[in-house]
């Protein structure tokens, strides 16, 4: 059992605050070294339950070691929180922390601490929601997301993000996705109660998503993607605040991967990253809609990732066009619901609105 061999403590500068977590931003006030460190709080939803010390550990555990594989340099390991310090106040001036565990497991854990997950702290103005609304980076916008759109094809394509055969045919099967789809709608219904003028987009989303996967045509498509071994352990939260772009270069060209930096993969709810990869790439497409209102930026995505996958055939294109709607419809809910940001909320559903009557027209010809 890893025993707590010494104190540091580190200043905290700024934090980040939700329900389920804390994220401080700090510095040790001798090296002057800046981290960011990820505490999780007692907390539940309908997505997952963090209320035991065994839980929290768990995801602690879950999201350093998906996160490298995302990203490999930025996650430093995990540390036990001091006893003092284990319910931080609202606007903490200080964390102490004991020993660093670069790479943690159930058996080197104290089963009685908290955890705190401890990251390189990253140029806030290179996070990719930042750089879309930086009137000084529009002309470069194109080649961000096209240097991204190599990245994430790359991941998706050679990574070996498997499943464990045993799930194999669950995930992404038809059954598995009607009953996903159930949750998402009902999460929209709930986050959309108070905001009577959307309920006739929710009306439309219920009636007409769910028709798509009870026609044969449909789920031939997903029953191949099934078969054809497109359903990995994804990272599941493509969207523009958990992405960081260097500024480009030739090594950039050369090799996305050493500027690029992908944080906070799902690690709570295996049918949130157990998708298609269209899934994981529809994420990214409706947010950079959302967040730009151009939906030729985000078709040039599409555009450029199914060339470099090969797969320009229509059974993708329409798989694609689904989960571009449902993941619109999920980004609407979470927004309104958990993030409580009505204007993100509104933009994402004007995007579903507009992929299903695509979807519908396609689908009539």
């Amino acid at each position: 059992m890893y025993e707590l061999v010494d104190h540091t403590y580190y200043d905290i500068e700024d934090t980040q605050d939700s329900e389920s977590a804390i994220i401080l931003f700090a510095h040790h006030p001798a090296t002057k070294q800046n981290i960011v460190m990820k505490k999780l709080r007692q907390y539940e939803d309908t997505r997952y339950s963090q209320l035991t010390l065994n839980e929290r550990q768990s995801y602690q555990l879950e999201a350093l070691e998906w996160n490298r594989k995302f990203t490999s340099d930025i996650y430093i390991g995990l540390a036990p929180v001091c006893e003092t310090h284990t319910h931080l106040e609202k606007k903490p001036k200080r964390i102490c922390i004991g020993s660093i565990l670069e790479n943690p497991n159930r058996e080197t854990l104290n089963k009685t601490k908290e955890y705190v997950l401890l990251m390189k702290r990253l140029p806030k103005e290179r996070r990719l929601d930042n750089l879309l609304s930086n009137d000084q980076e529009k002309d470069n916008l194109q080649e961000y997301l096209y240097l991204f759109t190599r990245y994430i094809s790359h991941i998706h394509t050679t990574f070996p993000i498997s499943i464990r055969e045993v799930e194999r045919t669950w995930w992404g099967s038809i059954e598995q996705l009607r009953n996903k789809l159930q949750e998402n709608l009902e999460l929209l219904k709930v986050a959309i109660l108070p905001k009577t003028e959307q309920h006739d987009i929710y009306d439309r989303l219920k009636t007409q998503l769910p028709k798509f996967l009870e026609e044969n045509i449909y789920q031939e498509y997903f029953k191949r993607r099934l078969e054809g071994h497109h359903i990995k352990r994804c990272h599941g939260d493509l969207k523009a605040p958990n992405i960081w772009i260097a500024p480009i270069s030739q090594m950039c060209n050369e090799q996305p991967r050493k500027c690029i930096w992908l944080l906070d993969t799902i690690d709570f709810n295996p049918s949130f990253c157990n998708i298609d990869t269209l899934s994981d790439l529809a994420f990214l497409v409706v947010d950079i809609h959302t967040r730009t209102g151009s939906i030729d930026l985000a078709n040039s995505i599409i555009d450029t990732y199914l060339q470099l996958t090969q797969e320009t055939g229509e059974p993708a294109r329409y798989v694609l066009a689904y989960y571009l709607i449902e993941k619109a419809a999920v980004g609407a809910a979470i927004s309104y619901y958990f993030d409580q940001n009505l204007l993100l909320g509104n933009s994402y559903l004007s995007v579903a609105a507009l992929r299903l009557d695509e979807l519908m027209n396609k689908a009539s010809k």
